[in-house]
C-alpha cells in the first residue's frame, strides 16, 4: 500500500505542478552548462529536504494515517520537481520564462 501512495502523490503533485508552472508562463530548458549544474543541484537539494525532512515530522508506519501522510510527501516531491524547482529557478535567473505562445496543456 506504500508504494501505491508514493506512485499516485508523485503523480499528482507532478500533474498538478506542471499545470500550474505552465499557467506562470513554464520555463525554458535549456540554458549555459554551469546554470544546468546550479539547477541540478538545487532541485536535487529541494527533493532531499522535503523527502527526508517531512520523513521525520510526517508519521510513519502501516496504518491510514501514515499512508495519507506519506501521500502528501511525495505530492509535494512531485510538485516540487515539475513546478516548485522550475519556478525557484526563474526566481534566482538560473532559466527563463518560455514564451506562453508555445505552451500547450492537454
Amino acid at each position: 500500500m506504500s508504494d501505491v501512495a508514493t506512485i499516485a502523490g508523485t503523480f499528482f503533485g507532478m500533474l498538478v505542478g506542471l499545470i500550474w508552472l505552465a499557467g506562470q508562463g513554464g520555463f525554458q530548458t535549456k540554458g549555459l552548462g554551469w546554470k544546468l549544474v546550479l539547477r541540478y543541484l538545487l532541485g536535487l537539494a529541494g527533493v532531499f529536504i522535503i523527502r527526508y525532512g517531512l520523513k521525520y515530522i510526517f508519521p510513519s508506519g502501516e496504518s491510514a494515517l501514515a499512508y495519507f501522510f506519506g501521500y502528501l510527501r511525495y505530492t509535494a516531491i512531485g510538485f516540487w520537481v515539475t513546478g516548485g524547482a522550475p519556478w525557484i529557478f526563474i526566481r534566482v535567473k538560473l532559466a527563463v520564462k518560455q514564451n506562453k505562445a508555445h505552451i500547450t496543456v492537454s
